[in-house]
């Protein structure tokens, strides 16, 4: 559990932030990315990656519809 995001708070997080989601690193303090780098770094990447896929995913899509 953490201090600072709460139960109480995931309905305004969901209305702000539809598609946001939250990672548990056990053992970890309020710096989990000193504490755990390696995982903390890894869970990034992944998140990043997926951001990639759906970014280069929607742009050749749109590059269907351009008329040259």
């Amino acid at each position: 559990t953490s201090d600072y995001l709460q139960t109480e708070h995931k309905p305004a997080i969901r209305q702000h932030f539809p598609n946001a989601s939250a990672k548990i690193i056990p053992g970890c303090g309020h710096w989990l990315h000193a504490e755990k780098p390696l995982l903390f770094n890894g869970i990034v990447e992944r998140f990043l990656q997926q951001q990639t896929d759906k970014t280069a995913a929607i742009t050749r899509y749109a590059l269907r519809y351009i008329v040259v």
